[in-house]
């Protein structure tokens, strides 16, 4: 589980904050960075604005933080450099066999069958699914 600053919980693992954490983990990404104090957990980092972002493990200056009051890229890009993210799962090419697209589906077919998800997005997930290599 991902901890660090005032960030507790499983809220990591959603979608939207997964989106986040792979955008902080790219390389091309972590370019942008313009300074870092390690020892206080600071970063300066060039966003999309004109001005650097500030930002710490709890807070940064960017709009999708000033929005949603959760951890943006950049504070993930900071943890990450901090070490804080170490033994976060990576995809593992070699492993990619053992995730079965069908038995995905059977799964998703169920829930739709007990009214759990809508029919929109068990067509739309089984589409994706439906494209990977079995």
């Amino acid at each position: 589980m991902i901890q660090f600053g005032d960030w507790k919980g499983n809220f990591h693992n959603d979608f939207e904050q997964v989106k986040r954490i792979e955008a902080a983990r790219s390389k091309k990404f972590r370019k942008a960075i313009i300074s870092i104090d390690r020892k206080n957990g600071r970063m300066q980092i060039q966003g999309a604005a004109a001005e650097p972002y500030s930002t710490t493990l709890n807070e940064c200056s960017c709009e999708d933080y000033s929005r949603r009051h959760l951890p943006c890229k950049h504070i993930y890009a900071l943890a990450f450099e901090m070490g804080l993210m170490d033994g976060l799962p990576e995809y593992d090419k070699c492993a990619a066999g053992s995730f079965r697209p069908q038995d995905e589906m059977n799964r998703l077919k169920n829930y739709y069958a007990a009214g759990a998800i809508k029919a929109a997005d068990y067509i739309a997930i089984c589409r994706v699914l439906s494209k990977m290599k079995k």
